[in-house]
């Protein structure tokens, strides 16, 4: 479990955020990052997105809070982010076969 979460991989996940070009090369070519990591940031933002639609104040929120179901609001957000990950593993289908469903899933995430 550690391999997963190491301190090289979470140095490596701000390094993508601040050289996103040379990140996504190294993903691709020497295997970096972590898929892990990168469900763990979905999910945390699924959780933030959720959030923000139940705390959010009426000015910026045009959603009755009494009505927001968190559940529906994180599994939307995951069916979305998987949505992605199948939908550009289909287009490098198509083109080169050059994209593996584990380099998608850590970009998009």
């Amino acid at each position: 479990m550690s391999k997963y979460f190491s301190k090289e991989k979470w140095k490596y996940l701000w390094y993508t955020l601040s050289h996103p070009m040379d990140g996504f090369y190294w993903i691709r070519r020497k295997d970096k990052g972590s898929v892990p990591i990168a469900i763990l940031l979905v999910v945390l933002f699924s959780v933030s997105f959720s959030l923000n639609r139940y705390l959010a104040s009426f000015v910026v929120n045009d959603i009755d809070p009494r009505n927001v179901d968190s559940l529906y609001e994180m599994i939307g957000v995951l069916v979305f982010f998987l949505l992605m990950c199948v939908s550009n593993w289909s287009v490098t289908c198509l083109m080169d076969g050059e994209g593996r469903m584990k380099d998608i899933a850590i970009a998009v995430g």
